[in-house]
């Protein structure tokens, strides 16, 4: 991608989601050889992860915008998206257009700054014997870090399935569903 940089808008993104795998085994090899400062060589990865969600869905977005134009334009034209089960009786049916594009970049955005805040968490309560990774007990943070984190990677990801959904036949010649595969599968060997 770097030696053929033809469309920067797309392969900007690419680029950022191929240093996934160096810093992941990177990271891995350190956490191995250094344990005791596993958590906080992990703040780059979960961090870097949190990045690659969003340039994921950037990627999928600036894919639409060459060869579609303008990307909530092109949702207006759609027919209107039902939220997926369960969120379906939970929540009201986004409108089509910019404000269902809105709702999928802001819940993409909330993991992108909800991640390192709790990883910055995280290591403040470190020190203190108040984050003890692993411990599910209630008088510890890693609890209630583990319970937000996970609602917030929950959601980033539905937003994403939701634009997948809107315009998965005009997503379909770059096949997204196998390159997320692919981005989950490394975060959850590496985990």
């Amino acid at each position: 991608h770097l030696t053929n940089y033809s469309k920067p808008n797309q392969q900007r993104h690419i680029i950022r989601l191929l240093w996934m795998v160096p810093i992941y085994s990177i990271n891995a090899w350190l956490a191995l050889r250094f344990h005791k400062t596993a958590i906080y060589l992990d703040t780059v990865r979960e961090c870097y992860e949190a990045y690659v969600v969003y340039s994921f869905f950037m990627f999928l977005v600036n894919y639409l915008e060459e060869h579609h134009g303008n990307v909530a334009a092109l949702l207006a034209t759609k027919r209107p998206q039902r939220h997926l089960f369960p969120m379906a009786y939970v929540l009201p049916q986004w409108r089509n257009g910019a404000v269902f594009l809105n709702n999928c970049k802001a819940g993409v955005l909330n993991y992108v700054v909800v991640r390192p805040a709790l990883t910055l968490l995280a290591l403040a309560l470190q020190p203190f014997g108040a984050y003890s990774e692993g411990d599910l007990s209630p008088t510890k943070g890693y609890l209630y870090i583990s319970i937000i984190f996970n609602f917030s990677q929950m959601w980033a990801i539905y937003c994403l399935v939701m634009l997948y959904y809107a315009v998965r036949e005009d997503l379909a010649p770059i096949k997204p569903v196998a390159k997320f595969l692919c981005v989950k599968l490394i975060v959850f060997f590496t985990w």
